[in-house]
């Protein structure tokens, strides 16, 4: 698929700015504007065709990707271990579920557990994918009618490329919409407004009569811009058959008024309980990621990053009709480990929170799973328990590792309770899913031990700890994870570039 999107100056030159996507290295940085002049909007042209077949699966709400991490890796950054979302990365890749029948609901949770050996966690021997399938297929599949409302900050920090990546980012979702699919854009700076009222898809012309009156200028006092889009959100889903949706774009740099998370926490909460649903884009190179973290995990809520234009064009060309699309709420499991087993990591779930209790069992809960083309899962791993000094018993094929009970509430029909079992099995057969899931827990564990070593002030701990995750991905040999090969080889030659004595990863 290409991408034309066509910049002209006063003087009526035009620079086109090509994106080949599907040639595009996936290993390589995102792409970005080659231009300085702003973008003239009568003059976008977006190119795009879509083929989608197949069934369809889900994914948990929250932080969608890694695009910030990266971003920093690829500007010569080390990030901050606690900005890397293991949710996030994740969720860019798809892990399909080893599926044994068609699933006869809205939303099917499937289990599969393998011998494993994690990179940094020796102690892991077991790895269970819990992935998900639907009985909703691309063929049948009809996106219900949306009530968009775009919230875009306009305030100083806005200023450039991140402003009119914004305007071109809702022309393009505007494209995607039909008639029967409405948006309206509320924008804040010092304070919020209207600046169009909910409009039918299908005719652009309001959108591009109010397009150039959007900023930057002033501070970000998002959250009143965040109470003016989600009021407008519930006077506009008033006798609205579909679902209503806030989606803010804003570089997350809130400097007046509320700043603090949980006032946006709050917000987003009650919103939630008004059936309104936030999805928040981190535009341009944002600020730290994890001001969105928590708001994002709120029933109803999720997250991406627009650190260019590929990306932009990616999720509204390929995600808009899963993205607000909610499939069950309020998911709860409990996990508990079978007779010398403990559960010792949790990989998937945003904000992951563990409860446990006096038997050693854990709790958690996903407060929601959206649609997805792609396969989402979660991943528990587990220890054996040793017996005092001595060497664990090495686990056996077909040995119960644990028993999950979970619970969640379909977007219609009553709730569903269950039970799944889960036991070591032969790694002949292995699903994609659960091969990659071995791959990437490896990588999330590997950066997070590297990043954690680098600010701890020890480089070569640092460079050691990526050393075995590169060479396992590049042995790998999986198209789905040329990217992963990617970002780690490169956060090596950064932190390489600073040790005095230098070194090489041929």
């Amino acid at each position: 698929m290409v991408c034309e999107v066509r910049a002209q100056d006063d003087d009526d030159d035009e620079e086109a700015l090509e994106l080949d996507i599907e040639a595009a290295p996936a290993a390589a940085p995102r792409m970005h504007f080659k231009a300085d002049m702003p973008v003239q909007f009568d003059a976008v042209e977006i190119q795009a065709e879509v083929a989608a077949d197949g069934s369809f699966s889900a994914t948990a709400g929250g932080v969608q990707d890694i695009a910030w991490f990266r971003e920093q890796v690829t500007m010569g950054q080390v990030p901050e271990p606690g900005t890397l979302s293991p949710e996030g990365l994740l969720s860019e890749h798809d892990l399909p579920a080893r599926k044994t029948g068609p699933c006869p609901r809205l939303l099917c949770v499937l289990g599969e557990t393998g011998l494993v050996a994690i990179d940094h966690r020796p102690e892991l021997a077991v790895l269970s994918q819990l992935g998900f399938d639907s009985k909703l297929t691309a063929s049948t599949y009809v996106r219900p009618p949306l009530n968009l409302v775009a919230l875009v900050d306009q305030s100083g920090s806005m200023g450039g490329r991140p402003i009119e990546q914004i305007k071109v980012s809702l022309l393009v979702l505007y494209r995607q919409l039909r008639p029967q699919d409405r948006l309206s854009v509320v924008v804040v700076d010092d304070g919020a407004r209207v600046l169009l009222e909910p409009t039918p898809g299908g005719d652009p012309a309001p959108l591009h009569r109010v397009l150039p009156e959007i900023g930057p200028w002033g501070r970000t006092r998002l959250s009143a811009g965040l109470s003016e889009a989600i009021a407008l959100a519930e006077r506009s889903a008033q006798g609205f058959d579909g679902l209503t949706r806030v989606i803010s774009f804003s570089d997350q740099r809130p400097n007046a008024g509320a700043t603090d998370p949980q006032s946006f926490v709050a917000q987003a909460r009650r919103a939630a309980d008004k059936g309104v649903g936030l999805t928040h884009v981190a535009v341009g190179v944002a600020a730290d990621p994890t001001f969105v973290t928590e708001i994002s995990a709120v029933k109803g809520g999720n997250a991406y990053s627009f650190p260019d234009l590929e990306r932009m064009v990616e999720v509204f060309r390929d995600e808009l009709d899963t993205l607000a699309v909610p499939l069950a709420y309020d998911m709860a499991l409990e996990v508990a480990p079978a007779a010398g087993w403990r559960l010792a990591g949790v990989y998937g779930i945003p904000g992951a929170a563990l409860v446990w209790d006096s038997t050693g069992a854990a709790r958690l809960k996903i407060e929601t799973l959206f649609l997805s083309t792609k396969g989402g899962a979660i991943y528990l791993a587990f220890a054996p328990e040793g017996v005092s000094d001595m060497p664990a018993t090495p686990p056996q094929v077909g040995s119960a590792v644990a028993t999950v009970g979970l619970s969640y509430q379909p977007v219609e029909g009553a709730p569903v309770l269950e039970t799944l079992g889960l036991a070591v099995e032969p790694g002949t057969h292995r699903s994609d899913g659960l091969a990659r899931g071995v791959v990437l827990v490896s990588e999330i564990e590997a950066l997070l031990a590297a990043t954690r070593a680098w600010h701890a002030g020890d480089p070569a701990g640092a460079l050691e700890a990526l050393t075995p995750t590169f060479r396992r991905l590049e042995a790998n040999g999986d198209p789905e994870l040329i990217a992963e090969l990617w970002l780690v080889g490169q956060l090596w030659r950064v932190i390489a570039a600073q040790v005095p004595e230098g070194a090489a990863l041929d």
